[in-house]
């Protein structure tokens, strides 16, 4: 069971923190922090949107002055968070129905999500769910992964993208772009330079 966040701390890890503190919109920064309290002090556990998206927590993250209906605007926060990379989202399908959980982009979270990912059987008991729970795992379009990781996109680099997506696997596109990241290497020419090599030599074994 996680730890009960009225009585412990909540870990934010140094790599979330620093993104935390690019996010330019209060409400996504809350719906994070949100979900960091509700994981509890592992920072690992999924959270149910649902209960991110209770009328309490959801007005709390919307703000009071905000036209938008609370919820619709909590979901809002959640969906960027997501597609930022602070959040994971992944969807179970039980015998009970289809149920929608995010979870801390932190190093615990990434290890989990990829265990459920796998069905593992150990994973799916750590987190309450069963074993034959068929887990899937949100993926941003390479658009939100580009700028996830590089910045905003311009026109000519868009159109770049979907020329490189009818000639690449997606994995690869997003492993070159990681690396640009990685290199600080804001240059289409890099990430291109990359996939031919690739392309010429094979991609590395992930």
């Amino acid at each position: 069971m996680p730890d009960d966040p009225s009585e412990s701390g909540v870990v934010v890890p140094r790599e979330v923190f620093d993104r935390l503190l690019q996010t330019q919109d209060l409400a996504e920064l809350k719906a994070i922090l949100a979900v960091f309290r509700l994981s509890g002090r592992a920072s690992g556990r999924p959270v149910p949107v649902a209960s991110v998206l209770g009328p309490e927590l959801a007005r709390t993250i919307a703000g009071p002055l905000n036209p938008e209906g609370a919820q619709l605007r909590a979901q809002r926060a959640i969906d960027r968070a997501v597609t930022n990379g602070a959040l994971l989202r992944i969807s179970v399908e039980s015998q009970t129905g289809r149920e929608a959980f995010v979870v801390p982009c932190t190093e615990e979270g990434r290890s989990l999500v990829d265990r459920l990912r796998a069905a593992d059987p150990s994973a799916a008991g750590e987190v309450g769910l069963s074993s034959s729970a068929d887990v899937s795992v949100y993926r941003p379009n390479v658009f939100a992964f580009y700028e996830q990781h590089l910045g905003p996109l311009t026109p000519l680099v868009a159109d770049q993208l979907r020329d490189a997506e009818r000639s690449y696997p997606r994995l690869w596109i997003e492993e070159a772009i990681i690396a640009a990241a990685d290199s600080n290497t804001r240059s289409w020419r890099y990430i291109e330079t990359i996939l031919t090599r690739w392309e010429a030599t094979g991609a590395p074994d992930r």
